[in-house]
């Protein structure tokens, strides 16, 4: 004979506190992409920060902080594309680089900086890259820098002429599969937001951070001499030099100094021609198929702006010393007035930067994760 315990109701259990997915092992806990602050052109390293940490969101990276000293339009972007800004202490001073790593513990941490950072890691950090535009012993054979990336259009250094290790030369990375780039919203993922490039077209005069603000001036009455339609300046400058070139221009033309993304987007869509010296926005007009006129003002950069030009993606003005304005106004005519150059430059242009330049590389960083954290070694 068979006895059955009477099974007692169950009472309904409490509501469970909705817990935060875990990461997966090969996946950082948390992704730190810190901006050095003294940058002269720091409106465009805080786009391409933006980039970097959007495409760590994408990979499913539980968290993502994007940390750099305030500037206006990107904490409400960072906000939208669930990226968290971290940029001050309570006092509103600047946050230090070490404070940040002591804030956050992250595990991996992509620093774009001129120089490594001093600092000592707590908890140790298991993977710490570099950004850089510029190839150095200094960077290569640092002991801080698990990777190094110099993303752009420069041909790789002789490096048989530097002392290095060879275990080092593998953590050098370059070239323009990564050069990362924040894509204006397209009318496939957000139809609102996506930037109007219709209207009457301007020329852009693009200013970085370390031309000073008279030599733009001198560019504005060229351009002037050539177009007679609207002029805009997009100013990746200090605020000091964004007033001056406010007080140079006098108000008959718009100056961008720290736009929100969709101004940005909306000025460079509406440019008939750009007109630039040499810097991180080159690539941004580059991937939206914009006529290019370049203003190298050193060997190393009119080497770069000749690549370009080789690759029929750019005119090129040498502007070492001074500019050659006679020289940049018969281009510029030249430009507006030729369709079919424009549209060959155009073309030319959007194959040079490939799209997903941070897509590429935050997954590179993940990859040298894995390796690091002893996963994905048959990979």
């Amino acid at each position: 004979m068979a006895l059955w315990k009477k099974k007692e109701k169950k009472q309904p259990s409490p509501p469970q506190e909705p817990r935060p997915p875990r990461p997966s092992p090969a996946l950082p806990r948390h992704a730190l992409v810190w901006i050095d602050a003294s940058y002269a052109d720091l409106p465009a390293r805080c786009f391409r920060g933006l980039a970097l940490a959007e495409a760590f969101k994408q990979a499913a990276v539980p968290q993502v902080t994007l940390a750099c000293l305030p500037i206006r339009p990107l904490p409400a972007e960072a906000e939208k594309r669930a990226v968290h800004w971290l940029n001050i202490r309570p006092n509103d001073a600047p946050a230090l680089f070490h404070e940040i790593l002591k804030s956050t513990q992250a595990d991996l941490v992509i620093a774009d900086c001129p120089t490594p950072p001093r600092f000592q890691p707590a908890p140790p950090l298991a993977l710490f890259a570099l950004i850089s535009d510029l190839f150095s012993e200094a960077l290569l054979v640092s002991p801080a820098v698990d990777s190094l990336l110099i993303p752009g259009l420069a041909c790789p250094p002789d490096f048989s002429s530097l002392s290095l290790p060879p275990s080092r030369l593998a953590d050098c990375f370059h070239g323009t599969p990564y050069i990362p780039l924040l894509r204006p919203p397209t009318a496939g993922n957000n139809p609102a937001a996506a930037p109007a490039a219709t209207g009457e077209k301007t020329i852009l005069i693009a200013v970085p951070g370390n031309v000073n603000p008279e030599s733009a001036g001198a560019l504005l009455e060229c351009v002037r001499g050539s177009w007679k339609g609207p002029i805009q300046i997009l100013a990746d400058v200090p605020p000091s030099a964004g007033e001056r070139l406010r007080e140079i221009q006098g108000g008959e033309n718009t100056v961008l100094h720290e736009p929100s993304p969709a101004d940005r987007w909306k000025a460079i869509g509406a440019a008939q021609a750009i007109v630039s010296f040499p810097g991180l926005p080159v690539y941004e007009f580059l991937y939206n198929g914009k006529p290019v006129i370049l203003l190298p003002r050193s060997e190393p950069e009119e080497c770069i702006c000749r690549l370009l030009e080789s690759r029929g993606a750019a005119r090129v003005v040498p502007a070492a010393g001074s500019v050659n304005l006679e020289k940049l106004k018969d281009s510029l005519t030249e430009l507006i007035q030729d369709e079919t150059l424009r549209k060959n430059l155009e073309q030319k242009a959007k194959e040079i930067v490939e799209e997903g330049g941070a897509r590429n590389a935050v997954n590179l960083w993940l990859h040298r994760y894995r390796l690091r954290a002893g996963m994905g070694k048959n990979t």
